[in-house]
């Protein structure tokens, strides 16, 4: 098995393999491949047969992995193999599925009138141990020595689909953690490893993102109406949206769309999460402070949106009376300045500094308990303030100048 997995050639360019009558074949076969995979749940979620449905579903891994032997010794199609082998890798979460839909209908679904045996749940279980060395043979067949790490990488993430969890919230939260872990490793080891910047490598890449649609999708018929699940729904594409353009090299007018897009869907899914007027406004000013961090243009104008967001943050704390939470909205304008001095952003950098400052001050006058009478009080104190300040200024005006030009080198060099 190991010697076949070196006798694939290298893929052919991509000029030569567009619009031919072999690629779309191959195309119309992986989208009826991936029709069947979609009806398999749908059907299996409402079926208790487990143990036909998960001896069906290996037998289709391991067609497909006979059919890439075939297609690479009889009929010398190295692509087609190579296809063929992708597929047979991507069916291999739907096992894990299968398993915890076992689980599901055994102890946990409440009107399951013929619950699965612990001998069905063994077998389902075998047949996903088994099919380990087929997916490390198709990975290594695809991406070489990496094969390993995308081979764990898959088993675990694919691992949760076997535990009960169907509530908006649980899948919520996994999804979540499931992305942040692929976002790591995407955004570091993975884009600069060479052996996976080739088509079978970002494809291998893609397939990490299996379990965690499939996690959605399973939501999708227990808890659809949980506001949480509806915005992870629409705000993990948005994730990938944006991130897409980090990964690889594209086009600025499609780098620009992606992630134009992208921002607004998880906009749109933080807002969807947080119906209120604070928790929006500060789950923007996060989300958009945060995006500011991976775009490649237009990361000013995220800054200064999560600016307004805070200080509309603060006006709801004010009318709510939350007012131990004014200081958030300190530290998360301090935050923005941050990224915007990373991000080389002189403007927002400075509107942040004068915003932290501004919220400080509001922050500090409620707690003061300044009596409206003597609010004379401020204004004298902050006079006194800006007159100190010029005299500091000119005892120190050549450290002022070494830091101004600190500063000009930093943002325009």
């Amino acid at each position: 098995m190991s010697q076949a997995t070196e006798v694939i050639p290298p893929q052919m360019p991509a000029e030569t393999r567009r619009w031919s009558l072999p690629g779309l074949l191959r195309a119309v076969g992986a989208g009826s491949l991936l029709v069947s995979g979609l009806v398999f749940l749908v059907e299996g979620w409402s079926d208790t047969g487990l143990l036909q449905r998960s001896l069906c579903w290996g037998g289709l891994t391991l067609a497909l992995t006979v059919l890439a032997l075939l297609a690479l010794k009889r009929f010398h199609d190295a692509l087609g193999a190579r296809w063929l082998l992708g597929l047979a890798a991507a069916t291999v979460p739907l096992h894990f599925a299968v398993i915890g839909s076992g689980v599901w209908d055994r102890w946990f679904a409440p009107d399951v009138t013929t619950r699965p045996t612990l001998s069905a749940l063994a077998v389902a279980g075998g047949v996903a141990a088994a099919l380990l060395p087929v997916l490390h043979f198709a990975l290594r067949a695809l991406v070489r020595d990496k094969s390993r790490l995308l081979l764990g990488l898959l088993f675990g993430f694919s691992a949760p689909l076997v535990l009960p969890l169907r509530s908006g919230e649980a899948s919520v939260a996994l999804v979540t953690a499931e992305l942040l872990v692929l976002l790591a490793f995407e955004l570091g080891f993975l884009r600069t490893e060479p052996k996976l910047q080739h088509p079978e490598g970002r494809a291998m890449r893609r397939l990490l993102l299996v379990p965690i649609a499939v996690t959605l999708g399973r939501s999708y018929f227990h808890d659809a109406s949980n506001p949480w699940w509806q915005a992870a729904l629409l705000g993990a594409p948005a994730v990938c949206a944006l991130c897409e353009p980090v990964r690889r090299q594209l086009s600025q007018r499609l780098t620009d769309g992606l992630q134009a897009i992208g921002a607004l869907g998880l906009l749109a899914s933080v807002l969807l999460a947080q119906p209120t007027l604070l928790g929006g406004a500060f789950a923007v000013a996060v989300v958009c402070s945060l995006v500011a961090l991976v775009l490649r243009s237009g990361a000013s104008a995220l800054l200064l949106l999560a600016l307004l967001a805070t200080f509309v943050a603060r006006g709801a704390i004010f009318l709510e009376g939350e007012q131990a939470l004014s200081f958030v909205c300190v530290g998360l304008a301090l935050c923005v300045g941050a990224i915007a001095f990373v991000q080389r952003r002189a403007r927002p950098a400075v509107a942040a500094l004068l915003s932290a400052v501004l919220l400080l001050v509001l922050t500090l006058v409620h707690y003061l308990a300044v009596p409206l009478q003597h609010g004379w009080l401020a204004f004298a104190a902050l006079g006194a303030a800006l007159l100190l300040g010029a005299s500091t200024f000119e005892s120190q005006k050549a450290r002022y100048f070494r830091l101004r030009e600190a500063a000009r080198a930093h943002f325009h060099g």
